[in-house]
């Protein structure tokens, strides 16, 4: 059986850091497409950015032409082309005589301040002879201008009819604005002319003849190495007039391998961080649920083997102090089934053994039954034959007397025989009572209740009993009436009586009054028995019905009567108690329901 805390282990590493490993792994693979995009997406944006460059800067050269061709503006060449050049944003204009020389210019220097030349000036001689053969054919050319790689300069050139004069308006592209798509997109950018020179190029690891290697892969991301670096390449031609170059941006792959060993330590300190949770999470568990777990293990063993119950405040938390409580009340739930299986058992052992006296009374029963019968045919034979012998007597006793003269001696042995004849008869008289109490006594075969008198239920239990009072001075009084009726079990219910009034006389001993006396009323019959006997002691009092208990000495009593008594009145549906003091006496109260 595995243990909570090898338990709590295996549900971590199931539900937790496998699910985590499987979860970063597809991680992983989703942050590399998502990386690949974001990439092409970077290098497509950067290319974007820069053409967007170049065509805002065409849309301000036409804005300028038109300007410059339908306003009016004083002043000198130089001072118009200055002014037209900055309300659009361009970086220079000049002005050509029809042969193609320059008359007048304006550009900004290197601090952004305005210079005009009335002279021509360096890359401003004059138009060569293909510009002024395209100019008469198209009346306007563009142009690309590089000069020292620090700039990349986009002219138009138009030919103004009115003017006789041929205009030029520029706008540069410089090594800032590549450092500004490079700092917005996170790429390197290059521009480069036909011969895959660099005209511009924030990028230090531009290769050489890059162009003729991506030749047919224009507009496509490209993976090269570069100067031994992984890297992703984007090349695209961008035409002006007659004249195209090439644009290039590129990003290395050791940035996105730098991004992925940070996505991976980072994994990796969060599974540090989790792994390091467990351990806590184990500890914590171990010092506040196991362990408290682990004592009330203890504790309720140690309460089942020494039987008692032990404190089950284990820890700081309610539900396992709770669970302690119901592990208490269900270890005293258990110690009370088995003191109350002990009682049982107890029970059992009294119920087997007033069966067996019950057997044996039921044995007995049968017994002075069939001795009473035997005894009654020939008593009722003698009494009925002392009948006649007595009138025999008389006759005799009527001759004598009519004889003249008698012999004294006669006459008293007559007298004699007379009291001998009246003894018999009172002898018989008792034995005739005796066998009649014992039939009565006996009658157990009959389980059914009756309507007996109960007058005659006592004095039946007092000629059983009256050896035990004969010699004594015991005086009974007997207030029961005699049509008084109850419906009870006979033998049963005489063995109660027997009880009681055999007790009685025991507990008086030589001397005393037995009082029996009966009530009637509207609820029932209630039968008292009262001795003026030395009474219950009041330690004795809450035993006295409990089977085996006797006060008696050995030999005399086994602590079934009273016991039996109790459970003859219940079966009756009534009730058995009393009351006794020491020194003056008992007086036990039997009630039964009313017929």
């Amino acid at each position: 059986m595995r243990s909570l805390k090898s338990t709590l282990i295996l549900w971590f590493f199931l539900f937790s850091l496998v699910p985590m490993l499987v979860v970063t792994y597809f991680l992983l693979d989703i942050f590399r497409d998502t990386y690949q995009k974001e990439v092409d997406f970077r290098l497509n944006a950067g290319f974007e950015d820069f053409v967007q460059l170049v065509r805002s800067g065409e849309s301000r050269l036409w804005q300028a032409f038109e300007f410059f061709e339908h306003t009016t503006v004083t002043g000198v060449d130089s001072d118009r082309l200055k002014s037209v050049a900055e309300k659009f944003q361009l970086d220079a204009a000049a002005i050509y005589d029809g042969s193609g020389r320059l008359i007048t210019s304006a550009q900004q220097d290197e601090r952004g301040d305005w210079v005009a030349f009335p002279e021509p000036s360096a890359g401003r001689s004059g138009l060569v002879a293909s510009q002024l053969k395209h100019l008469i054919k198209q009346r306007s050319a563009l142009i690309v201008r590089a000069f020292q790689k620090r700039k990349l300069s986009f002219s138009m050139i138009k030919a103004m009819s009115k003017q006789k004069r041929i205009v030029e308006f520029t706008f540069d592209i410089r090594q800032k604005d590549l450092d500004l798509i490079r700092t917005k997109r996170q790429v390197d950018l290059a521009v480069l002319d036909r011969g895959e020179r660099g005209i511009l190029n924030n990028w230090s690891a531009l290769p050489f003849k890059i162009i003729s290697a991506l030749q047919n892969k224009w507009g496509e991301v490209v993976p090269v190495i570069l100067e031994g670096i992984p890297s992703l390449v984007l090349a695209n031609k961008i035409a002006w007039g007659e004249d195209e170059f090439f644009v290039v941006t590129a990003s290395s792959k050791v940035s996105w391998k730098e991004a992925i060993s940070r996505v991976l330590f980072s994994l990796s300190l969060v599974l540090a961080g989790v792994v390091l949770i467990l351990v806590v999470l184990v500890a914590y568990v171990s010092n506040n649920i196991i362990s408290p777990l682990n004592q009330l293990v203890d504790v309720t063993k140690r309460a089942m083997n020494e039987g008692g119950v032990g404190i089950f405040h284990v820890g700081p938390y309610a539900e396992i102090n709770a669970l302690g409580q119901s592990i208490s009340q269900l270890i005293q739930d258990v110690q009370q089934a088995q003191k109350n299986l002990l009682k049982k058992i107890e029970e059992l052992k009294t119920t087997q053994a007033l069966l067996v006296k019950s057997e044996k009374l039921s044995s007995l029963g049968l017994l002075v039954a069939g001795i009473a019968h035997e005894i009654n045919n020939p008593v009722a034979y003698i009494y009925s034959n002392m009948s006649s012998l007595k009138k025999l007597f008389l006759k005799l006793t009527a001759y004598l007397d009519n004889l003249p003269e008698s012999n004294p001696n006669l006459k008293k042995n007559i007298d004699n025989f007379e009291s001998l004849i009246n003894v018999m008869e009172k002898g018989l008289v008792r034995i005739k009572k005796i066998v009649e109490g014992l039939r009565f006594f006996a009658r157990g075969s009959q389980p059914q209740k009756e309507l007996v008198n109960l007058h005659q239920l006592v004095e039946s239990a007092l000629v059983l009993l009256s050896h035990k009072i004969k010699n004594t001075q015991i005086k009974v009084v007997l207030n029961v009436p005699k049509q008084l009726v109850v419906l009870c079990q006979p033998s049963e219910f005489s063995q109660v009586l027997l009880n009681l009034i055999l007790n009685a006389i025991q507990a008086m001993g030589n001397m005393g009054t037995l009082t029996i006396r009966a009530v009637d009323d509207d609820s029932g019959t209630t039968i008292f028995v009262r001795d003026t006997g030395k009474g219950i002691a009041p330690e004795h009092q809450s035993k006295i019905f409990q089977p085996f208990f006797t006060t008696k000495a050995a030999g005399e009593g086994t602590g079934l009567g009273l016991s039996i008594c109790y459970g003859i009145i219940e079966q009756h549906g009534g009730r058995i108690d009393f009351e006794s003091e020491v020194g003056a006496g008992t007086e036990f109260r039997i009630w039964l329901p009313r017929v």
